[in-house]
């Protein structure tokens, strides 16, 4: 269930634009903007120095199913990759598939047990993504399996960043 008063803090301050396209990560969309930013795994950094809390996935998970499911799983995997092409980035590339496969397996189990590092990265992006739109534990685990087999695809078929440079053009 989405953070209701989140998206009223947001809509007051005139700083939440619905994404453009169907099956477009509501995270994504939001964090491009210039001047917001995560500012840890359970805060959102604004553009006026404030930061607003975000609830942790637990309490975001959304009991109903939900209509066009493909685009729904759509948008959470791209808030999952841009998040992961994003610290990516902000290692000097330093990260490898192998990294993130055992990552990504690790969270289609237990999505919102916390993780270090790389993890805590995504579950904030998760937590953003999930603040934003209604989202089921089983659209979370879903989407994160679908970027765990995309992950291993890209490994095996184009070597150690196969994944990572296929994810890049998310924040290029």
């Amino acid at each position: 269930m989405s953070d209701a008063t989140l998206i009223a803090e947001l809509s007051s301050r005139e700083l939440l634009n619905p994404p453009q396209e169907i099956g477009m990560s509501h995270a994504m969309t939001f964090l491009t903007r210039r001047g917001i930013d995560l500012a840890s795994a359970d805060k959102l950094s604004l553009p006026d120095g404030s930061d607003l809390p975000l609830q942790p996935l637990n309490a975001l998970y959304s009991e109903a199913r939900q209509p066009d499911q493909e685009a729904r799983l759509v948008a959470i995997s791209m808030a999952v990759e841009f998040a992961i092409a994003f610290a990516d980035h902000d290692s000097g590339h330093a990260l490898q598939d192998p990294e993130v496969i055992a990552l990504l397996d690790k969270l289609t189990m237990k999505p919102e047990t916390l993780q270090p590092g790389l993890g805590e990265r995504i579950q904030a992006h998760l937590r953003l993504e999930l603040s934003l739109a209604d989202y089921s534990r089983s659209d979370v685990r879903t989407a994160l399996r679908r970027c765990l087999r995309s992950a291993q695809r890209y490994h095996k078929s184009e070597g150690p960043r196969g994944y990572l440079s296929f994810i890049h053009h998310l924040i290029h």
